[in-house]
């Protein structure tokens, strides 16, 4: 998924307002990081396909699933 793709999910999700995402990447850069830790402060999920309860085997080898 493309960065914007994910900031509109973000939005659609209504996780976050297009507003605070602005503020965030303004402060940390756009990246795929910086838009999973505005997904975690919000929900306590660390990526989008835990959050989707899409993970992948790879996603539990990286050690994110608790």
């Amino acid at each position: 998924m493309s960065n914007q793709e994910y900031i509109n999910e973000l939005i659609e999700n209504e996780i976050a307002t297009e507003e605070e995402i602005k503020l965030v990447c303004n402060i940390n850069g756009t990246s795929e990081e910086t838009l999973n830790d505005i997904l975690y402060a919000r929900t306590g999920y660390h990526y989008w396909s835990q959050w989707t309860g899409e993970e992948t085997e790879d996603d539990d080898l990286m050690g994110f699933v608790d």
